[in-house]
């Protein structure tokens, strides 16, 4: 009897409603998609500009999805027009009216041979000889130039125009749409500076981690030149 009892049961059930259930995946799915904050423009809800914004990065989807909670970066110019007249090293320059710029977020090595730029190297874990350290140093500033010097440009600053230091620290946006500051990560030529929050902190870390991934810029020929030495090509 009890059997039987069972077995009525189990007739009585209801089949699964599986289109509902995949309406109901298809909505959280949407509503996750369209999920994001606020940006300086207003409210941000199509999500191919989030996958457009890092059309130049290689960044995987899985990776741009992450970027829901960080905000665009503006695109309406916020100051006057300046030119970039000269770069110091990869994350300083200087704009035509004197002032000194240090890139807002982004850290890159020293251009000299001290013990400064063994410090940002060693900082990016990079596996670099002590031979080759002046030459990497050389690369960030070369890369910016090549980059930026003499176009034309505004700046974008958050809360404080100045650091602890008294430098002046902005996004440097070029004519061309172009951010300084995402393109030096993104080549490769300089890591994310996380001493302190900025409001693109996220989208930085991901542009960064797409070209140590790819061996963009130092990190690709830092891993070169250890492949040389793990090879017999020389010692560290």
């Amino acid at each position: 009897m009890i059997k039987r009892k069972r077995a009525a049961k189990v007739l009585k059930r209801r089949p699964r409603n599986w289109l509902g259930v995949a309406c109901l995946l298809f909505s959280l799915a949407a509503i996750v998609l369209t999920s994001y904050e606020t940006d300086a423009e207003g409210k941000l809800t199509d999500p191919v500009q989030i996958f457009a914004s890092f059309a130049d990065t290689n960044l995987g989807a899985d990776q741009v999805m992450r970027m829901r909670n960080s905000p665009l970066p503006s695109t309406t110019p916020q100051g006057p027009w300046r030119t970039i007249i000269a770069v110091t090293d990869g994350d300083s320059m200087r704009l035509d009216n004197g002032t000194s710029i240090r890139l807002l977020g982004v850290d890159a090595p020293e251009s000299s041979n001290n013990r400064k730029l063994r410090e940002d190297i060693y900082k990016m874990g990079l596996p670099v000889r002590e031979s080759d350290m002046g030459k990497l140093g050389l690369l960030p500033g070369k890369s910016t130039a090549d980059l930026c010097l003499g176009k034309g440009c505004w700046l974008e600053y958050e809360k404080s125009e100045t650091d602890d230091y008294g430098r002046t620290i902005a996004y440097v946006h070029l004519e061309d749409g172009r951010i300084v500051n995402e393109e030096v990560l993104a080549a490769g030529y300089g890591k994310v500076y996380l001493s302190y929050p900025f409001k693109y902190r996220k989208r930085y870390v991901l542009i960064q981690a797409s070209a140590s991934l790819d061996k963009r810029g130092l990190w690709g020929e830092a891993f070169a030149s250890n492949d040389t030495v793990n090879q017999g090509g020389g010692q560290p």
